[in-house]
């Protein structure tokens, strides 16, 4: 499964019994359980100020995602499933702040936005695509106007963040009128 794969590539997990075990150096015996989040009936690694890396789960027990942390801070990279399990979302934490890579899917795993964040705010090239797996849209963001992302939800691109020239595609694959954006 994907999801797995890519778990192993960023936190060197290693597949055992058809779970996903962590195996890291401060913690030969697994991870630890965070707590539950009952708002949305996931575990909410978000409440826990810890080091070293965790797996936390769905309600129903399958894995709802891997975070890391150092010195008590989000550090490193963290993964959300959807309950299929599929990839949700992997980003890049440092020292607290989203800072990195990040890739938003779509519940069937296709993506829906990737690009790149710096202190939070989408900056650099941003790829938005349809349900479907074809891009819609592509271009640059400035990195420094508005808010940050919220992890669980579509990057907000708004106007005042895209720079530039963004190249813009149906639905189909066709080409359209690309949209220019004022230099900011």
């Amino acid at each position: 499964m994907l999801s797995a794969l890519l778990a192993k590539r960023i936190f060197g997990l290693v597949p055992c019994a058809g779970l996903v075990m962590a195996i890291f150096p401060c913690c030969l015996t697994g991870c630890s359980s965070l707590p539950h989040d009952a708002s949305n009936g996931t575990q909410s690694p978000a409440d826990v100020h810890k080091d070293g890396a965790f797996l936390h789960r769905h309600v129903n027990g399958s894995i709802s995602g891997l975070a890391s942390f150092a010195d008590g801070q989000p550090d490193g990279p963290w993964i959300e499933f959807w309950p299929n399990g599929m990839i949700k979302w992997v980003a890049i934490y440092s020292k607290g702040e989203l800072d990195g890579t990040y890739q938003l899917n779509f519940e069937n795993g296709m993506p829906q936005q990737t690009g790149y964040l710096t202190r939070g705010v989408p900056s650099g090239q941003w790829t938005l695509f349809f349900q479907n797996g074809q891009r819609r849209e592509q271009g640059q963001c400035d990195g420094i106007s508005g808010a940050p992302v919220n992890l669980r939800l579509p990057a907000n691109i708004e106007r005042n963040r895209k720079i530039g020239t963004w190249k813009r595609w149906a639905e189909t694959g066709e080409e359209l009128e690309p949209t220019i954006y004022p230099e900011k």
